[in-house]
């Protein structure tokens, strides 16, 4: 069984529409399918515990991503030019968005953060320029959120769910 895939093992594949990470995989490497500019769907596993920097850049045609609640770090850069995602669910889990984690997607409109988030790096959501809405839930550390809501007061509506 396949545990671990190297950087940028489908990257450039241009042609590649869908993928399936098999059940089992925990590490892949970073690029993983950067510039796939025709990838619609991809499944990741519960079995994969951090998304590398580059693994969705330049997935123009990618529309939604389900980011599975294993995953505990999204790596710098990793879902960056997908421009027909509009709404990103971040699972619980997820304790960090690394610098410009999701960035540079013009049709994102909307995303939901989890409860466990502790930390945002700055550059998160640059780009996005009809991102109007970060859906934060109660009971989340608010520790981080002060910085951002300055960096980004103008542009977005912080909402927490009741």
């Amino acid at each position: 069984m396949v545990k671990e895939m190297g950087s940028g093992v489908f990257s450039g594949c241009i042609n590649l529409k869908s993928a399936t990470l098999s059940d089992g995989i925990e590490d892949i490497g970073s690029s993983t399918f950067s510039g796939c500019v025709n990838l619609e769907q991809v499944y990741i596993p519960n079995t994969l515990l951090h998304l590398p920097h580059f693994t969705f850049e330049g997935c123009e045609k990618l529309e939604k991503l389900d980011i599975p609640e294993s995953i505990r770090n999204i790596d710098y850069n990793c879902i960056v030019k997908c421009n027909t995602i509009r709404t990103l669910v971040v699972p619980e889990g997820v304790v960090c968005l690394e610098y410009g984690a999701i960035s540079h997607c013009s049709s994102l409109e909307s995303v939901f953060l989890p409860s466990t988030i502790s930390s945002l790096d700055e550059g998160l959501f640059n780009g996005c320029p009809n991102l109007k809405t970060v859906i934060i839930p109660p009971g989340t550390k608010a520790k981080f959120l002060q910085m951002e809501l300055v960096f980004l007061k103008d542009k977005l509506i912080f909402s927490q769910i009741e």
